[in-house]
């Protein structure tokens, strides 16, 4: 019997040894679960980051799109001022003359016809005089050819 009771505690260490080696092996395969996990995490934390970087460049690229934009807009009103400006003078301009020609053709049909050089007198610049002259001679050109 002393055989079967000097087994008995080798067989004991023995399933003690094997529990425990069961227990290690659990314990690495928790640990190298817990290492694909992490590692999971670690690149779904750095894919994360890396949308987070671009998104926030979208954004910034974004913003200076809307900046240009209002800069175009503020330089495309002023345009328009600018236009709506000159567009109320021509038409004052425009006005202004047609007063003058209907006082002139008025004049013209009571008085009889306007001579050249009153025509050319009675402009209001230096300018108009030196249109108006030059109307002038290309209407007589015209005329004389007209009349041979």
């Amino acid at each position: 019997m002393n055989f079967v009771f000097g087994q008995s505690p080798q067989r004991d260490y023995d399933e003690e040894l094997r529990y425990q080696n069961d227990a290690i092996n659990k314990m690495k395969n928790e640990i190298e679960e817990l290492s694909s996990k992490l590692r999971k995490t670690n690149i779904i934390e750095t894919t994360t980051s890396k949308r987070i970087i671009n998104l926030d460049e979208e954004l910034a690229l974004i913003n200076k799109l809307i900046q240009s934009l209002k800069k175009e807009e503020d330089a495309t009103k002023n345009k328009i001022n600018i236009l709506k400006k000159d567009i109320k003078k021509k038409e004052n301009e425009l006005n202004t003359m047609r007063d003058r020609y209907e006082q002139r053709v008025v004049n013209t049909y009571l008085k009889g016809r306007v001579s050249d050089l009153e025509k050319v007198l009675s402009s209001t610049s230096w300018r108009q005089a030196i249109y108006r002259t030059q109307y002038l001679k290309i209407i007589s050109s015209i005329e004389q050819k007209m009349t041979n």
